[in-house]
Formats: structure tokens, C-alpha cells, sequence
């Protein structure tokens, strides 16, 4: 561990591992987890919180540290999405010859952020859209929080902005990031609170973090929803603010329990979250299995999962930390532990 590095905090990978839990599930036995696409809007609540503690430290706000700090997150998401996007191209090709120019052409694109795959070949490609979304929070976030740090009027854009995504989500569009943008909001949102120290009473009871994380767990196993639609949006956005309340409230009370294997999930999940769709488009081919070979899925998800990270999620993330370690104008009053994930 260098010592730019924190130590990870367990329980943001206790969420990160139910968020990938449901998503895993939703995907290959959907029966089990009708409403597990809810597992992306706890990923983009996490994303949310983590990019906005990482800014909010003091002196982190600068042009070259915000230009380090996209430069950092690259590194972190773009070799894995790259290497899966690269494996999916040579497995379709080799499958269809006949593959058209169109898909490479769409494929080639999603390696710049650029755009999604049009039409539906499967769970590789079709996971993709969250890291477009991702991307560009990234890139303007930073900016949108630098200026309204300097009017002092954080609150009032994050407020605006998430009101902004919401209406989004009203007419048919196919740019997915404004329609999301809210839900990383909301964990920016939970960031400042946290920094502010403006986090209501409610959340700070010890049984709130408890409550929230049932909530997530009912709505990704009762509501059948995986269609873009009024229920779907408001299913996602309850999800956002139990996520953003069970983030303050673990905070607040953090948890003495340990659960190894569960945050090892969580710290693999990036990996887990492309792993397991190829492996079900190229290995299972079908859910007509599933539940049944549910368990053999989930252990081979994570043996891959593990060497991937390993390979190559963990070495180029370090060397990205190394080579492009942040200035500090003043000594930082850190908010949270600088994530790894």
C-alpha cells in the first residue's frame, strides 16, 4: 500500500456487492430478482458519493486536479470496459462472419464514450450504457461543482440538477446521461451533506442504515420492472435515497461486523458487473437453466471476476495513483477514505 492510499470502507463494498448481486441475478434468473436493474442505480449512487468526497476535499478544486482527477478515473474504468468490448468483438466476429460493418463501427465508438450499441446481441453489450453515463458525469461534474463552489452555491446546483435529470426522464430521448444524471447527483448530494454536516435526524437513528438496505433488497425482488417507464424511474429513484440515506447512516454508525467474503464481492465488483454478462452470453447462452445452475454461475463469475481484477483493474489503477498524485494548496481535511473502486 502506498501511501497515497486509504483503507477501503467495508461497507461501501457491502453495497457495492448487493448492487452486483441483484444486477447478476436479474440478469441470468430474473424470476428470483425481477427488479434487479436497481442494482445500477446503487452503483451510481456510490460513483456519485465517492467523485464528489474526492472533490470536496480542500484544495482539491483546481483546474490540474480536476484535470488529474479525470485523467485517474480513465485508468480506473476504461481498461476493463476496453478489454471486454475488444473480447466481445472477437467472439461475435469468430461466431458470425457475416457480422456487419455497422456493429464494428458501433463497437469501436463505445471505446471513446461515444455512443451505444443499437441493437440487442446480448448482455455484453447491452451492460455498456452505464459506463457512457459514467464517463461524462466524470468529465463535467467536476467543472459544474467548481463553478458553483465559487458562487458558493453548491446546494443550489446540485438541487437544480437533479431536478433537471427528473424532467429528463418525461420525453422519449436515447441520451441516457441526463436521464441518469440525478442519481449521481443524489449521491453527490449525500457527500455534501456528510461534508456539511447537514444530515437530518432521522438518518443518524441506528436503525436507518438497516431500514434502507431492506428497502433496496424488497424493491430489487418484488417490483418486475425492466422497461423504461414511470414505475421503472420512480423504483429507481426510491433506490437512490435509500442508498444515499444507508451511505449516512453507516457513517454515522459504522458497523462492527465483518463479512470477508461479502466485501470481496464488493471490491471485484467492477469486474463481476462485465464478467458475468459474457459469461452468460458465451458459456450459458441461455437462462432456461437458472436458478438451478445459479450457484456454478455466480462461482465462475467470481473466479474470472478475481483474475481480472487482479490483472487488470488493480496494477494500472496503482500506477495511475503513482504517476498522478493530487496537489494540495493546504492540508486536506479528508472527507472519506479515497476509494479504490
Amino acid at each position: 500500500m502506498t501511501k497515497s492510499d486509504q483503507p477501503r470502507i467495508e461497507y461501501l463494498d457491502w453495497l457495492r456487492a448487493l448492487a452486483v448481486t441483484l444486477v447478476v441475478v436479474g440478469h441470468s434468473a430474473r424470476p428470483l430478482a425481477p427488479g434487479g436493474a436497481v442494482g445500477i442505480s446503487v452503483f451510481f449512487v456510490l460513483s456519485g458519493y465517492l467523485i464528489a468526497s474526492i472533490l470536496l476535499r480542500d484544495g482539491m478544486l483546481t483546474p490540474v486536479n480536476i484535470a488529474k482527477f479525470i485523467l485517474r478515473r480513465v485508468a480506473r474504468i476504461w481498461p476493463m470496459y476496453a478489454a471486454v468490448i475488444g473480447v466481445m468483438i472477437l467472439i461475435t466476429s469468430w461466431a458470425s462472419p457475416t457480422m456487419n460493418a455497422i456493429f464494428v463501427r458501433d463497437a469501436m465508438a463505445l471505446l471513446t464514450f461515444r455512443g451505444l450499441i443499437g441493437e440487442w446481441i446480448g448482455t455484453t453489450a447491452g451492460v455498456l450504457w452505464t459506463l457512457y453515463v459514467e464517463f461524462w458525469f466524470y468529465v463535467s461534474f467536476p467543472f459544474l461543482l467548481l463553478i458553483a463552489s465559487y458562487f458558493r452555491a453548491a446546494w443550489l446546483m446540485l438541487f437544480c440538477g437533479v431536478i433537471l435529470s427528473l424532467a429528463a426522464k418525461v420525453p422519449v430521448s436515447e441520451d441516457l446521461l441526463y436521464q441518469y444524471y440525478d442519481q449521481l447527483l443524489i449521491g453527490a448530494i449525500a457527500a455534501y451533506a456528510q461534508k456539511t454536516n447537514r444530515i437530518p435526524s432521522l438518518i443518524k437513528h441506528p436503525g436507518a442504515a438497516k431500514i434502507a438496505i431492506l428497502t433496496i433488497v424488497a424493491l430489487g425482488l418484488l417490483l418486475p420492472v425492466w422497461h423504461r417507464n414511470f414505475i421503472w424511474y420512480t423504483q429507481s429513484l426510491l433506490v437512490c435515497c435509500a442508498t444515499a440515506v444507508a451511505i449516512l447512516a453507516f457513517n454515522e454508525h459504522p458497523p462492527k461486523l465483518k463479512l470477508p467474503a461479502v466485501s470481496y464481492v464488493g471490491r471485484i465488483s467492477y469486474s463481476i458487473y462485465f464478467v458475468h454478462a459474457m459469461i452468460l452470453d458465451f458459456i450459458f447462452k441461455t437462462t432456461d437453466a437458472m436458478p438451478g445452475q445459479l450457484p456454478l454461475y455466480f462461482l465462475l463469475t467470481v473466479g474470472v471476476s478475481s483474475f481480472t481484477y487482479v490483472a487488470i483493474e488493480e496494477p494500472i489503477n496503482n500506477l495511475a495513483k503513482r504517476f498522478l498524485p493530487f496537489n494540495r494548496t493546504r492540508r486536506a481535511k479528508e472527507l472519506v477514505p479515497e476509494p479504490t473502486g
